[in-house]
């Protein structure tokens, strides 16, 4: 334990910076030296990239569980983190152990300290040695990468790959994309690969001129995905989500369409690598994506909390189609948001439910002070710096039948789900 602690320590202060052509060209000469020391390069055919705004890690962890119901041994590689770092380095099925995790870093901190590599390009380089080295865990058959920011520069493009699947694209980092979808789409889109598999959402209007020179340029099979119909049922008072497939009828535990649009891109680009989605669909039925409109039910409190990790304008709004599915009384928002987003966009549509409080906190990791929410302090029920107690203080004024619903930021769910999955609020 001690070990992994000091470890994170000293990965999580290196430099956090977005990621540059001379950047992304150090990270390419050490994963070239992971590639080697493996005995092996990467196989191109059986490593996917996810890009795209919203919905990656759904996408990425929905192919992970179609591949690996075909026996497959599958490797998954995803950000940020709910409650422990681990979670982003997964193989057959599991998180990286503590103990593997220092392993991994001890075998790669001479190519990190060599190339000054950053926290992300460091987890990013040590899940390429999981998964293609056999050192810690054996090699897999497939590795499954989800971009961090963009996909021109994101380190996750340094392996070389022949499927690139792109759920739906919107406004986000914009200081580092851009401030257009048109620019936003041709960082993600600068990820794919001459020749390649794409499988996609559906394009917006403002970004079809970059993704139009991205299939003339490029080449390859481009294919849009069409989204699952999707309808909620209730069991004991809460839903109970089910896809509507080209094969037939499949419950899952991802919430309201967005679930639908994200597993469908998922089981097309399965079915594009020449798998049956049909004789696997029994995957998609406990995907287990914590902090995605979660529900939890504390022993200490009042109702229902629901962690739903939604970091953007474009998230923001998915989140309050999929409310309508949940009945309730009052809702009480519980809201962080980083430092480096539009809060004023995001709290606007916080707002703009019926019957619902807007409480606000810090968020844990790149966060600031609830006073940079300014104005919005005035509209605000409870202002707390500290996650949990905001939450007990707003778990406090509920009632049976009301909802709680935390939000903002994933970091924020991640600090809130570290407390509640031991069965309370304190």
């Amino acid at each position: 334990m001690s070990r992994y602690r000091d470890i994170l320590d000293r990965i999580e202060s290196a430099r956090d910076e977005p990621a540059r052509a001379d950047s992304f060209a150090r990270f390419q000469a050490a994963l070239a030296e992971v590639g080697s020391a493996a005995g092996r390069e990467p196989p191109r055919d059986r490593v996917i990239l996810v890009v795209g705004t919203n919905g990656k890690g759904s996408v990425a962890k929905g192919i992970e569980a179609l591949l690996g119901a075909t026996g497959a041994t599958v490797g998954l590689f995803t950000s940020p983190h709910l409650v422990s770092t681990t979670e982003r380095i997964r193989s057959r099925g599991a998180d990286l152990t503590e103990d593997e995790f220092a392993a991994t870093f001890a075998r790669v901190e001479p190519l990190v300290e060599r190339h000054g590599l950053s926290h992300f390009e460091t987890l990013a380089l040590m899940a390429g040695d999981v998964f293609f080295s056999g050192a810690v865990r054996p090699r897999v058959d497939w590795a499954v990468l989800e971009a961090g920011v963009g996909g021109l520069w994101d380190p996750t493009n340094a392996f070389d790959h022949a499927s690139t699947a792109v759920t739906r694209l919107g406004l986000d980092h914009e200081t580092i994309l851009g401030g257009s979808l048109e620019s936003i789409a041709a960082h993600k889109l600068g990820a794919v690969r001459p020749g390649s598999l794409v499988v996609h959402a559906a394009f917006p209007p403002d970004a079809a001129a970059a993704f139009a020179r991205a299939k003339r340029g490029l080449g390859g099979r481009w294919v849009q995905s069409e989204p699952f119909g999707s309808f909620a049922e209730l069991e004991g008072g809460e839903p109970r989500f089910v896809l509507e497939t080209p094969w037939g009828r499949v419950p899952t535990d991802l919430p309201g369409r967005r679930a639908a649009e994200n597993l469908a891109i998922a089981a097309r680009l399965f079915a594009e690598l020449g798998f049956d989605p049909s004789a696997h669909s029994r995957a998609l039925e406990n995907i287990g994506w914590p902090g995605r409109m979660e529900t939890f039910h504390p022993a200490d409190g009042p109702c229902p909390v629901h962690l739903s990790g939604d970091h953007n304008e474009q998230g923001v709004r998915s989140l309050l189609d999929l409310l309508g599915d949940y009945p309730r009384g009052r809702l009480h928002w519980v809201i962080g948001i980083g430092a480096r987003k539009d809060r004023d966009a995001m709290l606007k549509l916080y707002a703009s439910v019926g019957d619902s409080v807007l409480n606000l906190t810090r968020v844990p990791f790149r966060g600031s002070p609830p006073a940079d929410y300014g104005a919005w302090l005035e509209a605000a029920g409870v202002v707390d710096e500290d996650p949990m107690s905001c939450l007990r203080r707003v778990a406090h004024a509920a009632s049976p039948g009301d909802r709680i619903v935390v939000s903002g930021s994933l970091y924020l769910v991640g600090a809130v789900r570290a407390v509640l999955r031991l069965g309370r609020l304190r």
